[in-house]
């Protein structure tokens, strides 16, 4: 069978952002079993948003796995005051009569999608997120059409307007404006996803309101590589080191939403818990590409904090970690963090707000979940003193994985749907 995967300004590989990890658990199954698969890239900007991007290339060249760059009819340059005019009477015109196209509109070409298409001849077309739906809303005479849905549009938007966008002073004015514009999103959100043969959601809370609303959709969690097949060696002895501080890692892309939002509730409300003595203690490592934004500069000032950016070698963090510490508080989409740290048998500390998409969390069984901050600083004190615990959540978290997140198990099901199109 052959695949085609539109993805918008990323690439497939294992040690980048969640998408990326996610993805590329899916190629490199779908490669492992046979199938073709070429990706699509649209949306891309001409420098590397993504420090690992050259290094993906290099990784999907080497399992001949093709990527297409589509070329934008968009353009985001300036060049007149016209072009500044236009743009201002477009925001304007979206805030008062908003149409799909805004935000669902289509970055390329139709002509070149369908040229592609003809090209390629593909079996399944795959859709990486509700962003890629958009190219294809318009289209007929398709090959069947699968997307592959992690977070709802109005719920993402919603996030990114408290935790990532718009740090001037008029704030709160776009804002406003930006929550009217959106208004109908759910319903051009449901329209998009309906023109598509079947939805693959992610995040289980999802795809029980996308069915309440009549979307053929079906939950699958996302597959992740096995590190063991990656010639990882694990052991169910944990790596509590003698003498030091507790690591304690905060693993996630600086961009992402969901990262941002967990890093704030750690600032604001679990490090001004920390006394003196938890600081000789804890040492807490933030792992992930980007910069800090400006309103978690106190995270850069505390002595018990690291922050450590991109690091090449992602696997080592999760080999070394004593907790993998995942404080995000809002129900957004699934979290591939906790996943991957359940492939290495990570000892996972986690709001319990995340349970929402991964029904597979169990507390005191596979991971500790926790709901206010202080409590996040009494489960570090109890398995900083409870070996059996860290073994017993350890061991479990590796057997949640290979029976729930594997991609030997997940992308077959994966494969399954898309069979079941053709």
């Amino acid at each position: 069978m052959k695949i085609m995967m539109f993805l918008n300004d990323f690439l497939p590989y294992p040690s980048g952002n969640g998408a990326s990890a996610m993805t590329w658990a899916i190629v490199n199954q779908l490669i492992n079993t046979h199938h073709d698969v070429v990706i699509c890239r649209y949306d891309y900007s001409g420098r590397d948003r993504w420090g690992w991007l050259h290094d993906a290339k290099t990784l999907l060249d080497a399992r001949g796995i093709r990527v297409l760059n589509l070329k934008n009819v968009r353009s985001n340059r300036l060049d007149t005051r016209y072009d500044l005019l236009r743009r201002f009477a477009s925001k304007f015109r979206g805030v008062l009569f908003p149409r799909m196209e805004d935000f669902y509109g289509c970055p390329i070409g139709q002509s070149e999608i369908m040229d592609a298409i003809a090209c390629e001849q593909p079996d399944i077309i795959y859709l990486y997120s509700m962003r890629s739906t958009g190219l294809f809303y318009s289209l007929n005479n398709t090959p069947p059409v699968v997307a592959s849905i992690v977070d709802l549009t109005p719920e993402w938007r919603e996030a990114a307007r408290k935790y990532k966008w718009n740090t001037s002073v008029f704030r709160s004015l776009v804002n406003s404006f930006d929550a009217y514009a959106e208004r109908h999103l759910a319903q051009y959100m449901l329209e998009a996803l309906n023109r598509c043969d079947i939805i693959i959601e992610h995040a289980a809370h999802h795809a029980s309101w996308l069915q309440s609303k009549g979307v053929r959709c079906v939950y699958l969690p996302n597959p992740i590589v096995d590190p063991v097949e990656r010639g990882f060696l694990l052991s169910n002895s944990l790596r509590m080191r003698i003498g030091g501080r507790m690591k304690i890692s905060l693993i996630g892309s600086l961009r992402g939403v969901a990262t941002l939002a967990g890093l704030h509730y750690f600032a604001n409300e679990v490090l001004p818990l920390l006394k003196s003595r938890d600081r000789d203690i804890y040492e807490f490592h933030i792992i992930g590409s980007g910069r800090l934004p400006p309103a978690l500069g106190k995270l850069s000032n505390d002595r018990a904090i690291m922050v450590r950016g991109y690091v090449p070698n992602i696997e080592q963090e999760f080999l070394s970690t004593d907790i993998l510490f995942v404080p995000t508080p809002i129900t957004l989409g699934f979290r591939t963090r906790i996943a991957e740290g359940f492939a290495y048998g990570c000892v996972v500390v986690a709001h319990e707000a995340n349970k929402a998409g991964m029904p597979e969390l169990r507390s005191f069984e596979n991971c500790i979940l926790c709901s206010r901050p202080d409590e996040f600083l009494e489960a570090f004190d109890l398995l900083k003193r409870d070996f059996h615990l860290r073994q017993k959540l350890s061991m479990n978290a590796r057997r949640t994985f290979k029976q729930h997140y594997d991609a030997a198990v997940v992308v077959p099901k994966m494969v399954n749907v898309f069979r079941s199109l053709i």
